[in-house]
């Protein structure tokens, strides 16, 4: 933590308590610049240190080192480490706003993980040098060379890239929902067809039998008139019976 606070140049010695192992850790103004100890390499020290469960410690202004090796890979496994001093220091009762932030301070400005961009980016960036020559002018090229830095440009471009990365998801999106709102429109259309087919399949239907009965009842209508006109013309057919008048012979005789 005072290298944190003082900003502290210097080398850092932890020496494990239980178990040989050593690591030295050096420091400018606050910032890791280069790992050594008993081990292979730098990331294997601290490897090894995040195994610690006790150790000694000591802070040595006087040995410094002017060069920086420190990669993502050990800025990953150093923050690691210094989480878990954060968390072994809340158990043994440091106070939680001297241990705050503490790992993310100490690695603030240490080499991060590399951004990995997708395939059609990262053919993008390759073929951007062969796009700029012929849209820039010669001199337009050596200004912008001369006004901003490489990592300006560099920041420009990644940022460009982002941002066409960003719209081709946008239409991407557009386009799915486009193609979903055309089925969905396409079924909607399909079901009110199918109903008004068999609302005029019904409607046929009825129709049929409402003019079949129809027909009936005119033929059956037309069978009864024809019939009474021929027994009204003196046939004596069976379908013709006249209604026979009784009476008795001795009615007809006088005394």
């Amino acid at each position: 933590m005072e290298i944190r606070d003082c900003e502290s140049s210097g080398r850092l010695s932890v020496r494990n308590g239980e178990r040989v192992g050593l690591a030295h850790l050096y420091f400018r103004e606050g910032r890791l610049m280069h790992v050594i100890g008993d081990k292979r390499d730098a990331e294997a020290v601290l490897h090894d240190l995040l195994s610690w469960s006790k150790g000694q410690i000591r802070f040595d202004p006087a040995v410094r080192v002017e060069y920086e090796d420190v990669t993502w890979q050990q800025v990953e496994v150093f923050t690691r480490w210094l989480s878990l001093l954060e968390m072994h220091g809340l158990a043994h009762g440091i106070p939680r706003g001297r241990l705050r932030g503490l790992a993310r301070q100490l690695t603030a400005h240490l080499p991060q993980k590399p951004i990995v961009l997708p395939a059609a980016v990262e053919q993008y960036e390759e073929q951007r040098g062969s796009f700029r020559t012929p849209q820039l002018s010669e001199g337009v090229q050596h200004f912008l060379e001369r006004t901003v830095s490489e990592d300006q440009r560099e920041h420009i471009w990644r940022l460009s890239l982002s941002t066409m990365q960003h719209v081709s998801e946008v239409m991407s999106q557009a386009g799915r929902f486009t193609q979903e709102l055309t089925k969905r429109t396409t079924k909607a259309t399909q079901e009110k067809a199918r109903q008004a087919v068999e609302f005029m399949q019904d409607t046929a239907k009825h129709a049929a039998v409402r003019t079949e009965e129809v027909i009936s009842e005119a033929l059956a209508k037309e069978r009864r008139t024809t019939d009474r006109n021929h027994c009204g013309s003196g046939n004596t057919s069976p379908g013709c019976a006249s209604t026979a008048i009784p009476f008795s012979l001795s009615s007809s005789i006088t005394v």
